[in-house]
């Protein structure tokens, strides 16, 4: 049984959901399609909130223990209460974005919203001391020697500090594509997190399975991407 099993999985035949009655890789198929945009749009936001909050780190140095503690707030709010608070503000009271579900692209704003904040926070934190890192290395003084200053000093410095940030970068990728199952739970939104959620409550084995198994794969896939990435950016890892 448990060679059939496997052999199915890796074939992408999932069988038949017991409590849904219908096949699974059809609904898998969807969920990991809504996922994927919800994902990519955080991704999105991740990116620009994080350079946004380095470009603050940069410009207010005198405030930088009144940002770092800003940030560390936002990172401490817990991603269901948020979503919670963004709900009661944005849906609730000014009716602008919708509070559950999936209706198109604006059924991703408040969740995306709500996740990418404290991954932000993140984010920026670790370019912020890479970037140190780099600047007081004895890498940066070796071109300030060779006489390299300007934007050519910033490409070499930025090279230097992608690798760690994309290290960073692919592992939220991977949380993300891998299901944030509180966040939608809390949104009501049809991903591949809360379709965990329900075949678990429902006891439909070979859906959670199904789930486990493409959840385990999106990891491996994500992570070999990024090796490949950081291997291209400094071969000397």
């Amino acid at each position: 049984r448990y060679i059939n099993t496997v052999r199915s999985l890796l074939t992408l035949n999932f069988g038949r959901s017991f409590f849904r009655q219908t096949e699974i890789k059809p609904m898998l198929i969807q969920r990991l399609k809504n996922t994927l945009k919800l994902a990519t749009l955080t991704i999105i936001l991740v990116i620009g909130e994080s350079l946004l909050l380095f470009y603050v780190y940069v410009k207010f140095k005198r405030l930088e223990n009144l940002v770092l503690g800003a940030t560390t707030f936002i990172y401490s709010i817990p991603n269901f209460w948020l979503g919670i608070i963004l709900i009661i503000i944005l849906s609730v009271k000014l009716k602008v974005l919708p509070m559950s579900g999936y209706e198109g692209i604006k059924s991703l704003i408040l969740p995306s919203i709500t996740l990418s904040l404290s991954l932000s926070v993140v984010l920026s934190r670790f370019i912020k001391n890479s970037v140190e890192q780099v600047i007081n290395s004895d890498f940066s003084r070796f071109l300030k020697a060779k006489g390299v200053y300007g934007a050519r000093f910033y490409i070499h410095t930025t090279r230097a500090v992608l690798p760690t940030i994309i290290t960073v970068l692919g592992l939220q990728v991977g949380v993300l594509l891998s299901g944030t199952v509180i966040t939608e739970n809390v949104f009501s939104f049809p991903g591949i997190g809360s379709f965990v959620v329900e075949s678990v409550l429902s006891r439909d084995i070979q859906s959670v399975i199904s789930s486990v198994f493409v959840i385990s794969s999106m990891w491996v896939i994500i992570n070999l991407m990024t090796d490949i990435l950081i291997k291209v950016l400094d071969p000397r890892t």
